[in-house]
């Protein structure tokens, strides 16, 4: 991830990588967790408990008939024009994942162990995990707007090397972007990311051995607000 094209443009030439590869470059938003409640509700987080509407049902894992633990929020105002997707400028993206099960995502069945729900911001109030379920430690996130380049798909030694070397990230998450695949490709069939979640924490959360949570969706499912189209994929290593 780079904080400007001019920072990307200098990594490139200095790998003597043509400076037009960072055409390839898409925006995204870099959410760093800082560990803590956010001091408002309404604010990103990752983990801890949600801030929601109180029309907005808790989601569930119907097959095992529990409560699905809570991810993380996205307050959309406060990353609105940081990538190129087609998002609301206001209201909230919430998270929900089976994260103690961690279903991969590749079998139909795994997608039950996911939710994405978006709420307008009126009337939000903080809301407490159902008793018994997993909740991931409370993280702020800080946002960013970040320049991120392809992991994948570049048949170029050079490049590769160039992106094994760039700056990590391990530990943040991101918004929009190109994904970091760690098992295979990602997108495809018109899916796009839109959010990514790194195991980091020092410890405190892990998607099976150092992994990656990515969520996709198409592009034309976001112009039309269809949020169930959204998928999760887990790799690890």
């Amino acid at each position: 991830m780079f904080f400007t094209r001019d920072a990307l443009t200098e990594s490139l030439t200095a790998a003597d990588l043509p400076a037009s590869s960072a055409d390839l470059a898409r925006p995204a938003a870099l959410l760093r967790p800082v560990a803590g409640e956010p001091a408002r509700p309404g604010e990103s987080r990752f983990g801890g408990h949600p801030d929601l509407p109180p029309h907005l049902d808790w989601p569930r894992i119907h097959r095992f008939d529990v409560p699905m633990p809570f991810l993380a929020q996205i307050n959309l105002a406060e990353v609105a024009g940081m990538s190129d997707l087609d998002l609301p400028r206001s209201g909230h993206l919430y998270f929900f994942y089976d994260t103690v099960g961690q279903p991969w995502g590749y079998d139909p069945i795994h997608r039950e162990g996911f939710r994405l729900l978006y709420a307008r911001d009126h009337g939000l109030v903080p809301r407490q995990a159902p008793e018994g379920t997993h909740v991931l430690p409370a993280h702020r996130l800080l946002h960013e707007a970040v320049l991120s380049m392809p992991g994948v798909g570049v048949d170029d030694d050079a490049y590769r090397e160039w992106r094994h070397r760039a700056p990590d990230t391990d530990g943040v998450h991101h918004l929009g972007g190109h994904p970091v695949p760690i098992q295979g490709p990602v997108e495809g069939f018109g899916r796009v990311l839109l959010a990514e979640f790194t195991s980091g924490g020092k410890g405190e959360w892990q998607w099976g051995d150092h992994g990656r949570l990515y969520v996709t969706i198409s592009r034309a499912a976001l112009r039309q607000r269809r949020w169930r189209d959204a998928r999760l994929e887990l790799q690890c290593y």
